[in-house]
């Protein structure tokens, strides 16, 4: 069975429903997906921030994201007054 007939977005990925996803993957790879480092990264000033978001958004249809910061107080005061105005101007923040 393919990746997308077993419901997994891996391709030629087979699922044994009788081991663990982290046993079939392999530890690295499973808590790099656990914490989020397949993702794709948006890091910059925020102007470039919102910038990447507006591509994702674009040309792609991306229409949330998930963000996590080293120090997430200084992480979301940088959204909050850096990168959320500027989507506001771009429309994509009400």
């Amino acid at each position: 069975m393919a990746g997308s007939q077993s419901g997994t977005p891996i391709p030629g990925f087979t699922l044994d429903r009788n081991k663990s996803i982290r046993a079939q993957i392999g530890e690295q790879r499973y808590l790099g997906s656990a914490l989020g480092l397949g993702g794709h990264h948006i890091v910059g000033s925020p102007q470039s921030v919102a910038e990447q978001i507006r591509s994702l958004h674009a040309e792609g249809g991306q229409r949330g994201v998930l963000l996590s910061f080293f120090d997430p107080l200084a992480g979301l005061e940088m959204v909050r007054e850096g990168v959320l105005p500027l989507l506001r101007k771009m429309g994509l923040r009400s």
